[in-house]
């Protein structure tokens, strides 16, 4: 499989990057998304998750070569962690919310190590204070019952994430124990959360959109993770997801979302489709896996969200 800096030099990275993240995402300040308005008065509280779109900042400047988007990444990393606790969360942002960005910071940061540009320079006791909240909280929330807890919450994404950000973890700390955990997290994931069929369980049934975060989640553990063994069950699992992925998107690039259980008119969470993120994970596994079909649904998929915005 190719790496990722490979990925990202792809022409279409670099069209993606354009209709997923611009000059307004992060601002001076280094706040994005809500916390922009949180900065302003006009949002109550502060939400370390949406500090994440440093990541998009990130690839848009090792794509474009562009300093000011790898300043704008550097910048929302720094501005989370003004509100970090003395415990090492994040004002009053929970467990899933922390992964979210955290998994950013660090998956930012090795990209610039690995491109010999200036990182985000956070301390290692900041980022490990961090790291050892979420270890107790995953040990006190998951504790020796994590399965039981991880299908209450029913969504395979979450559980990715985790794997994912602790795989980074385990990549710039290389503890033992984060290792472990990263082995945990995925082989819980593969073996309680995907059907047979290769669809990952999102509300006790399947999502055509979320399906393509947890892919992306599980494709990033492979690009980082030093365990072989591992790697051999991810592959399988992302050759038999994307399968079944693949068979929910039309010729014409529409991504089909009846019997979705999370987006769509079916779904119960009132949200549409996230095209930009479904198109960059095809984009990723494409390229990946070496397998031009997927590309090429890749470039359907983005045609038909163009013309899909054309008409709004």
């Amino acid at each position: 499989m190719k790496n990722e800096l490979d990925i990202i030099n792809t022409r279409e990275i670099r069209t993606l990057c354009t209709a997923r993240i611009n000059e307004m995402t992060i601002d001076e300040s280094g706040a994005s998304g809500r916390n922009i308005e949180f900065e302003l008065g006009e949002y109550p509280d502060f939400e370390v998750a949406y500090q994440r779109h440093a990541w998009q900042a990130c690839v848009r400047a090792i794509a474009y070569r562009n300093n000011f988007y790898a300043e704008r990444c550097r910048k929302a990393i720094r501005y989370a962690y003004k509100f970090q606790n003395i415990n090492g969360s994040f004002g009053e942002s929970n467990f899933f919310e922390t992964v979210g960005f955290l998994e950013a910071h660090l998956h930012c940061d090795l990209l610039l190590d690995d491109m010999n540009q200036q990182t985000s320079e956070i301390g290692t006791d900041k980022i490990l204070s961090a790291i050892n909240w979420l270890n107790e909280k995953q040990k006190n929330v998951f504790n020796d019952d994590w399965i039981a807890f991880a299908s209450s919450q029913d969504k395979a994404n979450l559980v990715a994430g985790t794997a994912s950000l602790f795989s980074l973890f385990a990549r710039k700390f290389c503890r033992p124990d984060f290792f472990d955990i990263e082995k945990n997290l995925v082989e819980t994931l593969l073996s309680d959360f995907q059907t047979c069929k290769g669809n990952f369980i999102e509300k006790n049934g399947y999502d055509s959109s979320y399906q393509t975060v947890t892919l992306q989640h599980l494709l990033f553990v492979y690009l980082y993770s030093k365990n072989p063994i591992l790697k051999q069950k991810i592959d399988k699992s992302l050759d038999l997801g994307w399968q079944w992925e693949l068979s929910r998107i039309l010729s014409t690039g529409k991504i089909l979302t009846d019997g979705n259980t999370r987006t769509g008119p079916t779904g119960a969470e009132n949200k549409e489709v996230n095209y930009p993120e479904v198109i960059e994970a095809l984009i990723y596994w494409g390229y990946a896996s070496e397998q031009p079909i997927v590309l090429q649904t890749a470039r359907k998929v983005w045609e038909y969200f163009q013309l899909a915005l054309r008409e709004v």
